[in-house]
Order: structure tokens, then C-alpha cells, then sequence
């Protein structure tokens, strides 16, 4: 289900936050492991049936999420010299040329114009996506940039329930409060923070 596979893959704050007090020195805070607490016990609620029986693919999941922690802190250390758009061209071009031996040792078929447009349509999007990360990682601590990632639960079933008419039960409901709860406080207190000129 993909409530389990974006969950699960959205850990990664927790690896993001120790890689970058470990490699690039970040302070870690107090506060800043009660939000993430705050946000993995949402996502937790969310997906609480999905854990009921653990397969494989939820393994593979977070595999993502490892390498997701470890692409978010290199992008951290190499945003101080090089562009968003720089950075994309690499995550494009190296993507393409990594997926190229898939597609000719799979079963490769041509898209037709409506299927080529939905393509083009999420390469556009996942465009903006790099963009918008490479941007915020260049000028606020990884730590805190990756606790917003669990807002992606949150969008996930207001599309779901927009689009398919997916309404979430109450405990996935109380999930979403707490990640919007976790997000609030890392933005309160680095706020709070920055007008009393204390480091972050």
C-alpha cells in the first residue's frame, strides 16, 4: 500500500539528523528529537494496520529511506557550492544514464502520447520537487528541512481522499495533527531562535 511505502521511506529524518551532526557537525537539539518523535509516532498511526503483517517490500522501503538520509546530507554539504540547477542536472543526468541498462535488459515498451504526457508531467513536477529541496537544504540546517518530508503523509491523504475518496480513520487522523505538531515546533523554536540570535 503506498500509505506504508511513503511512511516507511519518510524515517529518514531520524539517519538525516544523526549523518549531519556526525559528518557535517550540525548541533542536534533537544527539541528537535521531540518533533521528530513527534512526527514518526504520526506517521506510525497512520500506517497501524500495514504493520499488522511485515513483508518484505516494507524492507525495501527502508533501504529507500537509508539512501534517501545519505543523498539529503551529501546534497546538505555540497549546497554551498553548487546551484540548485547544478544539482539537478547531476540528480537528472545520473538518474538517466543509471536507468538506461534497466530499460534494456527489462521489457521496454514505447509509451503511447497520453502515457508520454504523464511521463513528461512527472518529470516536471519531480523537476520543481529538486528544486525546492536543493533550495532549502542550501540555507536551513539538513536536521530541520527533513522534518518537513512528513508533511508528504499528510498531502498523500488529502490527494486520497480528493481523488479516490480514501477518508482517513481516526487514528490516521490523530496521525496527521501529530506530524503538523512536530513540523510547528522545530519552525517555533528555530524561529524563536533566530530573533534572540542564538545558533541553530
Amino acid at each position: 500500500p503506498i500509505a506504508d511505502t511513503v511512511t516507511i521511506t519518510n524515517t529518514y529524518p531520524f539517519l538525516v539528523l544523526l549523518l549531519s551532526a556526525f559528518f557535517l557537525k550540525e548541533r542536534i537539539r533537544s527539541y528537535h528529537l521531540v518533533a521528530l518523535a513527534l512526527s514518526f509516532a504520526g506517521a506510525l498511526l497512520i500506517i497501524r494496520p500495514g504493520f499488522d503483517d511485515l513483508n518484505p517490500y516494507h524492507l525495501v522501503a527502508l533501504g529507500g529511506s537509508v539512501f534517501l538520509a545519505i543523498t539529503y546530507t551529501i546534497l546538505k554539504h555540497v549546497r554551498e557550492t553548487d546551484s540548485a540547477e547544478v544539482l539537478i542536472l547531476y540528480y537528472s543526468g545520473i538518474s538517466t544514464l543509471l536507468c538506461i541498462p534497466l530499460m534494456l535488459l527489462g521489457n521496454f515498451v514505447m509509451p503511447d502520447p497520453i502515457q508520454f504526457l504523464k511521463l513528461l508531467a512527472l518529470g516536471i513536477t519531480g523537476s520543481l520537487y529538486q528544486w525546492f529541496l536543493s533550495t532549502a537544504y542550501r540555507y536551513a540546517p539538513a536536521g530541520e528541512v527533513s522534518i518537513y518530508s512528513y508533511t508528504s503523509i499528510v498531502f498523500s491523504s488529502v490527494f486520497g481522499m480528493v481523488l479516490w475518496g480514501e477518508y482517513p480513520v481516526f487514528a490516521s487522523a490523530l496521525g496527521m495533527l501529530s506530524i503538523a505538531a512536530g513540523a510547528f515546533l522545530i519552525f517555533q523554536r528555530d524561529k524563536t531562535n533566530r530573533d534572540q540570535n542564538v545558533e541553530i
